[in-house]
């Protein structure tokens, strides 16, 4: 016991040279990642653990109005997944509403919010896809470097332990970027599930962004890249696509 009230003690100690808090940290992150409009381009890699290698080409389009997120991603390629249609609406004080529009079976599908661990490009899951925060509680941990960058590292765990599909997330945070450098994901057992490192940092317009990322399933050894090919800020893009008839249609 009195160890453990000694080295709460040290760690109180040691946070109050920090200038910045774990919340202050996050919301950063979250500003950094939210703008006007974002129209893009990306190339998806997903390697399997027995050597296979697939490819995507997907179109994303968003927009942020009164601090909440709207983004529509569109498959290009392969033929197999060409027209496939997904839609995220962020909602404030409530889950994400999603649906995807697959085209085999011609019809908008809603996603429910238990569906989130679903798989939606190879590694990457519906939750790992959302931009807004979520309902999980910051802590800051230390000061660090990885991968060349000095780095804040936050832990967030879920205040409900029932919802996500995981049981605490370890950020570290670039200090001058304000993104994620690497994330560890652990399951509900605290066993280390995922891992998510950005590889490829650019400034655009005068914004820090994540142009190439990898997240790679320690438990199963499947990884999937993400690199962004095309990136623009600021386009106006119709409202209407960002609706389930666009989804259906593929028209605003």
């Amino acid at each position: 016991m009195k160890k453990t009230l000694l080295t709460a003690a040290l760690l109180a100690l040691a946070t109050l040279g920090w200038s910045i808090t774990a919340d202050e940290i996050m919301d950063k992150v979250e500003a950094q990642n939210k703008h006007d409009s974002t129209q893009a381009r990306l190339a998806a890699t997903i390697e399997e653990k027995g050597g296979a290698v697939s490819e995507r080409l997907i179109d994303q389009f968003s927009i942020t109005e009164k601090g909440l997120n709207k983004s529509v991603a569109v498959f290009q390629k392969p033929a197999s997944v060409k027209d496939t249609r997904f839609l995220m609406v962020e909602n404030d004080g409530r889950d994400d509403d999603r649906w995807i529009y697959l085209p085999a079976l011609k019809k908008v599908r809603r996603i429910a919010s238990s569906e989130g661990s679903t798989s939606f490009i190879g590694e990457i899951t519906y939750d790992d896809m959302a931009v807004g925060g979520d309902d999980r509680k910051h802590t800051l941990l230390k000061e660090d470097v990885v991968a060349g960058e000095e780095v804040y590292i936050v832990e967030s765990v879920g205040t409900d332990p029932s919802k996500g599909q995981y049981g605490r997330i370890v950020s570290a945070i670039s200090k001058t970027k304000w993104l994620p450098v690497k994330v560890d994901m652990f399951d509900k057992q605290n066993k280390l599930l995922k891992v998510l490192e950005t590889l490829e940092f650019k400034e655009i317009q005068g914004s820090w962004t994540s142009m190439k990322l990898k997240m790679s399933n320690v438990q199963n050894g499947n990884a999937t890249t993400l690199t962004f090919q095309i990136l623009e800020y600021g386009k106006k893009i119709p409202a209407g696509v960002f609706t389930t008839k666009f989804l259906e249609t593929g028209r605003p």
